[in-house]
């Protein structure tokens, strides 16, 4: 169900292998090919996993204010990236790459803000489902991701994605209407 609705929404021919992600709770990879459709791989990692960290770091579960609270801060304030651990980029990894998702905490006796957390929260899961989607989509030789679910109204996740996701060369689609996939 959420291959076919993702392919209707998409607009993709389907000829060539694509991998479909269902970014909801957790994350799914879905692999389409010629009208057929197979679950090929995934993560617990999801909107579930930030409403979760959400309830434990930041007090709240309302993804309203999550959306909020990451779009004001900066995961840089809690991630290590390659310019902390190695001074500067690593082959085709830009210097701004993270490194260690929440690593920066460990060194640091200062603060933290909500919204740095936050910020740190989505980018994790972002990078996560990115990680996962390109890994899969390298596997099955598909060229294109579609990106479906609920978890990309949240913008900082679906511009985490995006970027994590361009490091290995993908731009993934995210049709409008992208959280009725799986009803459509």
């Amino acid at each position: 169900a959420v291959g076919e609705g993702a392919m209707n929404l998409s607009g993709l021919n389907g000829k060539n292998p694509i991998i479909i992600v269902s970014a909801g709770s957790g994350t799914a990879c879905i692999l389409a090919k010629d009208g057929n459709f197979i679950h090929c791989s995934g993560t617990g990692v999801g909107g579930g996993t930030i409403l979760g960290l959400s309830k434990l770091l930041l007090g709240t579960t309302d993804p309203i204010e999550i959306a909020r609270l990451a779009k004001e801060g900066n995961e840089s304030s809690v991630d290590l990236i390659l310019e902390d651990v190695v001074s500067g980029p690593i082959g085709k990894l830009p210097s701004d790459t993270t490194a260690v998702n929440f690593g920066k905490l460990s060194k640091l006796d200062s603060e933290i803000s909500k919204q740095d957390i936050a910020a740190g929260i989505v980018n994790l899961v972002g990078q996560t489902a990115a990680r996962i989607a390109t890994s899969v989509a390298t596997t099955f030789n598909a060229k294109e991701i579609v990106v479906v679910g609920r978890s990309p109204s949240f913008i900082g996740l679906k511009n985490s994605l995006e970027q994590a996701a361009s490091i290995m060369g993908f731009s993934p689609h995210f049709p409008k209407n992208g959280e009725y996939a799986s009803a459509l």
